[in-house]
């Protein structure tokens, strides 16, 4: 099995938008955190960042600059409409608190990072040491910009802990040499930097579920969130345009207290029951009342995706013979099908090896298999199959059983007295719809199975006693009462 390595992703969206001069925009903020490490007091972090800017005509020299909520000396004001860029002082809360702890400045159209001598007024320290790639304008106008290996550190801040950001982002047309008047500007923005966290996984079962773990890990402040999730159709790790929304929970909303944490049960969700749709990853996108950014997390398949998908599987006796006929709906590098027989309580054989009859091992359509097996047993008989992949790897069906010939009754259980509180029930070979249920002797319900299709189940876990086992056929009314009887050792 592949062992799949969630990367957290931090995922903020812009929603303030601020004109100055001219049409100034950013959206799809994507911070990918690569590694955190505590230094002392502070937090050093190493992440990339991806962004769309948009295409004024007129964005040359680009500043992002980020603090601490707490720190944020708020220059641009309200209205985000200072006419000249910020000095040194005018990046520390009243000239004294800070520098930015992320305060970097590149050139788009040469994709190259500028240094701290560029930068007017002097005495400001701009970062360096990442890379940046600057993709082609799309359709909306919007460059897509990459910058990776990012390192920063946080002041007096546990790398284990959540913090609020502000941040500004602004771009000048001027010269390196110049004083960088502000050509537009985006500030006085707020995300959460960290928090909350969020995991997701998928289960092995088909149909498919999924569960979101949302912690808070600030320690200060009670959130509000829900998310959605979407299906990663392109298996890139990020949400795209073409990423198919499966599951909405954005009107589930759930308080969490600050350093809490909310965990959902196993959600089925759009497109969970045939492949290849269910081994693809999902991205969760939590939304958290208050903040203007989203968090993402994958929510991959913990287990190998099964080679073979059955859709059916039945085994019905004709006299001294029994008919076993399954169908596949996909296959995956699948080699063969064994058939294994159990008789009473004896253990596994094997009755026949059927090759599989899907070209080099694949097909995503449906193959119908059937075996005729000679079997003159007066008892149950149960089957199975073990579908092999061409690795050598194997897995199992669920078990069919028949009765024998001697056997006319509709309803077997066996063994009948238990003496480990666990009996398999099996019906007559017909694929008919049941509900079970199972009443102790003062006429409590002790189980109810609605809907049974299989003509054989296993009760598990019972208490010493004595049952009743009421059968009802949903689709003649039919019914069929028997007495189970448990003598635990």
């Amino acid at each position: 099995m592949k062992k799949i390595i969630l990367l957290f992703l931090v995922f903020f969206f812009i929603a303030m938008k601020k004109n100055l001069h001219a049409q100034c925009d950013l959206k799809d903020v994507v911070i990918s955190i690569q590694s955190t490490s505590q230094a002392g007091a502070d937090c050093q972090a190493t992440f990339n960042l991806n962004l769309k800017l948009k295409n004024n005509g007129g964005n040359k020299t680009v500043v992002i600059q980020a603090w601490k909520e707490a720190d944020y000396p708020n220059f641009w004001g309200v209205n985000c409409s200072n006419n000249h860029s910020p000095q040194g002082n005018d990046l520390r809360l009243n000239g004294t608190g800070p520098f930015p702890f992320l305060n970097i400045a590149f050139d788009i159209a040469t994709q190259t990072v500028i240094g701290s001598a560029s930068y007017p007024g002097g005495g400001v320290t701009l970062g360096s040491g990442y890379t940046i790639a600057v993709g082609t304008v799309d359709a909306q106008g919007y460059y897509p910009i990459t910058l990776s290996n990012l390192v920063v550190t946080v002041p007096n801040q546990q790398c284990g802990n959540g913090v609020t950001i502000k941040a500004d982002v602004w771009s000048s047309q001027g010269a390196l040499n110049s004083q960088w008047t502000p050509h537009c500007v985006i500030c006085n923005n707020i995300y959460a930097f960290n928090y909350p966290v969020v995991t997701g996984q998928l289960n092995c079962l088909v149909p498919r579920g999924y569960f979101v773990r949302i912690q808070n890990i600030n320690t200060a402040q009670t959130i509000v969130s829900s998310w959605r999730a979407y299906r990663d159709e392109n298996s890139n790790g990020l949400l795209d345009l073409t990423d198919p929304l499966v599951d909405d929970q954005s009107a589930n909303l759930q308080t969490i207290a600050a350093g809490g944490a909310y965990v959902s049960g196993f959600i089925p969700y759009t497109g969970n029951t045939v492949p290849p749709a269910i081994n693809k990853t999902l991205i969760i996108e939590v939304i958290t009342q208050g903040l203007g950014n989203f968090q993402y997390a994958l929510a991959a398949n913990g287990c190998s995706p099964l080679p073979v998908h059955f859709k059916s599987f039945t085994a019905t006796r004709s006299r001294d013979f029994v008919n076993l006929k399954w169908e596949t709906l996909t296959e995956q590098q699948s080699a063969s099908f064994v058939l294994e027989r159990m008789t009473g309580m004896g253990g596994w054989q094997t009755v026949a090896l059927i090759p599989s009859r899907a070209p080099g091992g694949n097909s995503q359509e449906p193959l119908q298999y059937q075996y005729t097996d000679q079997n003159t047993y007066k008892g149950i008989s149960q089957y199975r199959i073990r579908q092999v992949d061409f690795d050598g790897l194997s897995r199992y069906s669920e078990v069919r059983a028949v009765r024998g010939e001697a056997q006319p009754v509709r309803l077997t259980i066996y063994p009948n007295p238990s003496q480990d509180g666990s009996v398999t029930v099996v019906f007559d070979d017909q694929q008919t719809t049941r509900d079970l249920t199972l009443l102790d002797m003062s006429g409590k319900i002790i189980r109810r199975l609605p809907a049974v299709t299989n003509n054989n189940i296993v009760l598990q876990n019972l208490s010493t006693g004595i049952y009743s086992l009421k059968v009802v056929a949903t689709g003649t009314g039919e019914q069929t009462v028997q007495k189970i009887v448990v003598n635990r050792r």
